[in-house]
């Protein structure tokens, strides 16, 4: 696919499992940001669309300082993350990290005023013979919405959101 051209930023789109979709964009469309919020964390970023609609916005809103931490678990997807926020207005706001919730969760105690994610949501259905593909898309090969919800429940500030 190559790369996607958003308005204010390019997304490179070649080697992540999962590639800019609907989904996705409307998910970065419809974030409710505040003006006071600082600290934002993406789980599964994939290209990393979503975290730089959430950066932009953050901008667009006066956000002072906000952070935009991205992970992913699958290492070319977090690597073109990383690329696609290297080129954007917003590099020094954004952070892409190779790493599974797990992981990310042992490795700080931060806490966030927003988490987000567009999740694996296939249940019980037909998988793709890509693996990565399969983790990207299925709740069974890893990343669950009862994971995220409890570390949200342990992560946010007060008032923060998923």
């Amino acid at each position: 696919m190559g790369v996607f051209n958003f308005k204010r930023f390019s997304v490179a789109n070649e080697r992540s499992a999962m590639k800019v979709n609907t989904d996705g964009v409307l998910l970065g469309a419809s974030m409710s940001i505040r003006q006071e919020d600082r600290s934002f964390l993406d789980i599964g970023t994939g290209t990393g669309t979503i975290a730089l609609m959430c950066a932009q916005r953050a901008a667009d809103l006066g956000c002072p300082a906000p952070v935009v931490t991205a992970i992913d678990i699958d290492e070319p997807s977090a690597t073109e993350a990383a690329g696609n926020f290297a080129r954007s207005p917003w590099a020094d706001s954004l952070k892409a990290c190779n790493m599974s919730l797990d992981e990310f969760s042992a490795s700080s105690e931060d806490k966030w005023d927003m988490i987000f994610s567009n999740p694996p949501y296939f249940e019980d259905s037909l998988q793709n013979p890509d693996e990565r593909k399969n983790n990207a898309r299925h709740t069974a090969n890893g990343l669950s919405y009862r994971e995220i919800l409890e570390f949200a429940s342990e992560r946010l500030t007060d008032g923060g959101r998923v």
